[in-house]
């Protein structure tokens, strides 16, 4: 009898993408980089480039035409991720035929998501490069591969999670939190193990709030005094909040004791919530030198009990959040609603009135203001105004190529750098400013791309309004914040007649007395 064979039968592979008319196939990259800020994004971004840009001149039938990437977020969920959801968006508009990763766990952590994108990517002839696995999702055979190996790294990061929480469930039950540093204490190592030494003066500044709290002064009246007196924050700025005060008002480390586990962590989710008992909590008395006294301590508490808000609700988000800056002090304003009333506060003059001159204004105060700017600048006499308002929006959601000027400005800080490593004398110090300089435009530029894919889904809304309406009147009847806001991207507020405003391409326009105003 024959030996059995088994033999494989693999369905047809699909073609790979489609090269452009000179050849060449059109290569975006995607990592993920540590939760990093300033200098070090810059630094991490940079390398990246280096790397991408050695790897594709490997390849002659390659193009990169970006680098994506986000910064401090977990694999394990695509909806806070917005440079991988602008990825896919760009590739279902056709601007990319190959995404390149280093790995499938910097592409996802969660094998759900990981798969049903490779999947549409593939539907729309699109592949996808594992480098450390060496897989291309093109590849049929190789759906086996990446299916089992994104359920290992989903099950790995799980699986470190829980080793983490077990880790530290062990060292509670042993009366051996893990200590971070923070304000009143540093860390050191004592015999062998870590604990909290007082940091003389920020501990002066703890038993200074408690004991103005308890004299009967308000969180707000004790962030002004701090602030007046110099003394920096918790977190190093110059401007106290009240609830910076209360945060410090209710940290029970101050009494000596830790309380750990008291939010529990939805790995999966990416959030925090508070723990209602769903894992133990741990109350380990004298782990380090207390600050602040328990009678003391406690009163504090029953104070902040008596004055809580029940059923506060949660704070919510609004079109020009973030988005109107006080021209005096440069804090931005806030939301904030009596009765019927929505009006716009500076965030300094509402924590501390005598250190801004500002005044609050109506959103509908706020809405003419945009208004007005928006007719100065599309002239709503002229017949062309509606066509010019549409143009713009969709100028910039079809031009918005943020990873160009990326690769751009990060080439020429790597060009830089390298005439730098051999230069000398004078030409030394001219090149040390041009690469200050380089790294100052590229910051400036990933905060500006992060406000135009923000802004993103006003744009749509407004061409969607634009679509509906018949003429530039029904336009203007349809311009609230959420409509003007796809024009607008930021106003800086003197009065409610002196402002400037920040359009969509980054320019910028003064309207009324405001640059006299400001240099007075």
């Amino acid at each position: 009898m024959e030996k059995k064979t088994v033999e494989v039968l693999w369905p047809e592979e699909k073609e790979g993408p489609v090269k452009e008319s000179n050849g060449k196939l059109r290569v975006a990259a995607y990592c993920r980089v540590s939760d990093i800020y300033g200098d070090d994004k810059r630094s991490s971004l940079e390398n990246q480039m280096d790397y991408y840009s050695k790897y594709i001149l490997q390849h002659e039938d390659y193009k990169l035409v970006g680098i994506y990437y986000d910064s401090g977020v977990s694999g394990m969920t695509i909806q806070k991720r917005p440079g991988f959801k602008r990825l896919i968006r760009h590739c279902l508009e056709r601007r990319i035929d190959v995404v390149i990763t280093k790995s499938i766990s910097r592409f996802s952590r969660n094998s759900k998501d990981l798969l049903e994108t490779v999947e549409l990517l593939k539907e729309h002839n699109i592949t996808v490069i594992f480098e450390k696995e060496k897989i291309d999702s093109m590849k049929t055979r190789n759906k086996f591969f990446l299916t089992a190996l994104s359920a290992v790294y989903q099950q790995e990061a799980l699986e470190i999670s829980e080793n983490n929480k077990l880790s530290a469930e062990n060292r509670n039950k042993m009366g051996r939190p893990i200590f971070r540093n923070q304000y009143g204490y540093r860390v050191v190592e004592i015999d062998g193990r870590r604990t909290f030494e007082i940091v003389d003066d920020e501990a002066r500044v703890i038993k200074y709030i408690y004991k103005t709290f308890l004299e009967g002064n308000s969180t707000t009246k004790i962030a002004l005094e701090l602030t007046e007196s110099g003394i920096r924050t918790p977190s190093g700025n110059e401007i106290w909040r009240d609830s910076s005060v209360k945060n410090i008002l209710r940290n029970n480390n101050y009494l000596g004791d830790r309380l750990t586990n008291e939010y529990v962590s939805l790995l999966m989710e990416r959030r925090y919530i508070r723990n209602e008992g769903q894992e133990n909590r741990y109350y380990i008395k004298n782990t380090h030198p207390a600050i602040i006294d328990e009678e003391a301590f406690h009163k504090v508490q029953e104070i902040l009990i008596s004055k809580q808000v029940t059923n506060k609700p949660p704070m919510k988000s609004y079109p020009l959040s973030k988005r109107i800056i006080c021209a005096y002090c440069g804090w931005p304003y806030y939301h904030s609603k009596k009765r019927d009333s929505h009006r716009w506060k500076c965030g300094l003059k509402g924590n501390h009135a005598t250190l801004c001159e500002s005044n609050s204004l109506a959103e509908t105060t706020l809405n003419e203001m945009m208004k007005q700017a928006l007719e100065e600048r599309y002239d709503f006499q002229n017949p062309g105004a509606l066509k010019r308002l549409k143009q713009d929006l969709e100028r910039l959601n079809n031009n918005d190529r943020f990873e160009l000027h990326r690769m751009s400005n990060l080439m020429s800080l790597l060009s830089a750098k390298e005439e730098l490593a051999i230069s000398e004398g004078i030409e030394r110090d001219l090149l040390i400013e041009k690469v200050e300089e380089i790294e100052s435009e590229i910051l400036a530029f990933e905060d500006l791309a992060s406000k135009i894919e923000e802004d993103r889904v006003y744009r749509e809304k407004a061409l969607e309004m634009i679509v509906k309406s018949k003429t530039l009147e029904d336009v203007i009847k349809s311009l609230d914040a959420s409509i003007l806001r796809a024009w607008i991207m930021e106003i800086s507020v003197l009065t409610k007649n002196d402002f400037k405003v920040r359009w969509l391409d980054d320019s910028y326009e003064e309207i009324g007395d405001y640059i006299s105003i400001k240099t007075s």
